[in-house]
């Protein structure tokens, strides 16, 4: 992963939950990117609520499938001031960007040849696409802020900012080994399923870093799962959202209701297969402060 001197500026910090750069490597330590919500509002000519649905900035989750990102959507939602527009199981707002993005590629969007595709960039932020979107997420959320989550939203990332230039996009990390194994049981072949994991960060991390702090935030699954009021308190504050008691109780309600500990699907995998995962995330794992061991 090659970071520019301005995105490593951007980068650095010294306090725990940033994120640190070490040599050639993008390194998360524990809970990154928590600072105070300073936005300004964007001003786009007629645009006007299109690019406030529901009131306020929108909030997207990324990262990659077999993730976090369902679990973390689906507890978001109890706040009261969000408005989750995903369906399905998996609480996604997939429905409404296929209309212009189709993905045929059964979970393998992060990798050619279906990323050739499925990346979206500022370049693809035409006035007709902005404006078709703008209206779709509109017609849907017409109370309580914008919560969209699908975990491909992690390649259009500099879309989503020209899209709605003062959202929060919230990147859920999870450790490459489970959520390879995870990939797997999917149905997701090897090498595909590792190679998925590690081209879903490298092209989200760099993206997240032009983002800015005050709007891009990573959480890590692993936390959430530990100390998930902790974490969903952070997001609160990050996103300028209330945090006071009965906003809180909602979301222990959620807690309560929905969070589980999730299946070892990596023990299952035989030595060949963990050692062969092994050999495609190891890098990305390691600079991400997650375990390599077999």
């Amino acid at each position: 992963m090659s970071l520019s001197p301005w995105m490593l500026e951007r980068l650095v910090a010294g306090n725990r939950g940033a994120l640190a750069v070490g040599p050639g490597l993008l390194q998360v330590a524990g809970f990154p990117w928590i600072f105070p919500w300073r936005r300004r509002r964007a001003r786009a000519r007629g645009d006007g609520d299109l690019l406030h649905p529901g009131g306020g900035p929108p909030v997207f989750i990324s990262g990659c499938n077999r993730g976090g990102t369902s679990i973390l959507s689906l507890l978001l939602g109890h706040h009261p001031q969000l408005r989750n527009v995903g369906k399905g199981p998996h609480h996604e707002g997939q429905w409404i960007w296929k209309r212009r993005f189709y993905d045929g590629s059964r979970h393998r969007w992060a990798l050619p040849p279906w990323l050739e595709t499925l990346r979206k960039t500022e370049a693809d932020a035409t006035p007709e696409l902005l404006a078709f979107f703008r209206q779709a997420f509109a017609s849907v959320c017409s109370t309580g802020r914008l919560l969209e989550k699908t975990p491909s939203n992690a390649i259009r990332i500099p879309f989503i900012n020209c899209l709605y230039p003062d959202c929060t996009v919230i990147h859920v990390l999870r450790d490459g080994r489970h959520t390879t194994a995870s990939l797997i049981a999917r149905g997701v072949r090897m090498p595909y399923a590792p190679c998925q994991w590690v081209s879903v960060h490298t092209i989200a991390l760099p993206d997240l870093a032009a983002l800015g702090t005050e709007r891009a935030l990573l959480v890590r699954y692993e936390e959430l799962l530990h100390a998930p009021m902790a974490v969903l308190t952070r997001i609160c504050r990050h996103c300028a959202l209330d945090d006071g008691p009965k906003a809180m109780a909602a979301l222990a309600a959620g807690v309560k209701r929905h969070l589980k500990e999730p299946l070892d699907r990596w023990r299952t995998l035989d030595e060949e297969t963990r050692r062969k995962i092994l050999d495609v995330i190891g890098d990305l794992q390691s600079s991400l402060r997650y375990p390599v061991e077999m």
